[in-house]
């Protein structure tokens, strides 16, 4: 098995085979990761199957509805220092 670093922040184990088993915040966790793995000797084991690639497409549909949401919220700061003019209405029963 092998751990090696996933993007910036993140720790990603691997099996013999090159398939990904997992991806961990802290390298200590992926440590953990192998030594459980190996301990209950599950090392052999066949692979699930993963479509990876149905996967990349939603963390990018992800990305992108997470950057539309950030461009709001901006917008919507921007326009709350910005005085509104307040109608009212006279309404008669």
């Amino acid at each position: 098995m092998k751990i090696q670093k996933y993007g910036s922040r993140n720790w990603s184990v691997y099996d013999n085979s090159g398939n990904l088993i997992c991806v961990t915040v802290y390298k200590k966790g992926a440590v953990e990761v192998v030594k459980r793995l190996l301990d209950a000797g599950t090392d052999n084991l066949p692979q699930p199957n993963i479509n990876l690639d149905e996967i990349t497409k939603l963390h990018k549909e992800l990305k992108a509805i997470n950057q539309k949401f950030t461009n709001m919220v901006r917008q919507f700061k921007a326009t709350e220092n910005t005085p509104h003019k307040a109608v009212l209405y006279n309404q008669t029963l």
